[in-house]
């Protein structure tokens, strides 16, 4: 399946997978400030709790949780803590950008098994997972 196919028919099902991982989250312009009130800190304090200065020094980015490379605002439960105000990198993926073979960390059934993943596919899959938990 060609990646323009995948991406048209990605849905997201909040697996966390693209919070983890090799890479980082650049903060542009105005992001630092827009979460840090949205966390009730100072921009200061917030620079200095969750973010660190690039190679290039002259851009943020927001700091790493975790073995497994986790965003400092993926909560246990895969939801982002700053959703509201979350980076337009994050914003953006997968549609307007991602890396080469990015399907393939995404627990969506599109990615694992190449075929699209519906809104019925999905509540199918969520409600095995529940019984398969219970």
């Amino acid at each position: 399946m060609k990646t323009s196919k995948r991406l048209k028919e990605f849905v997201c099902w909040g697996c966390g997978n693209c919070c983890r991982g090799e890479g980082i989250v650049r903060l542009r312009p105005g992001e630092s400030e827009r979460i840090a009130e949205y966390l009730g800190y100072s921009l200061k304090e917030f620079t200095e709790k969750f973010t660190t200065l690039g190679s290039n020094r002259t851009s943020l980015i927001l700091e790493e949780k975790g073995d497994d490379s986790a965003c400092v605002f993926l909560n246990g439960d895969n939801s982002c803590a700053v959703y509201p105000v979350r980076p337009k990198q994050c914003k953006d993926f997968p549609h307007n950008w991602n890396y080469p073979d990015w399907w393939r960390r995404c627990e969506n059934s599109c990615a694992l098994e190449d075929k699209p993943i519906t809104i019925e596919r999905l509540k199918r899959r969520r409600g095995r997972r529940k019984r398969d938990n219970s």
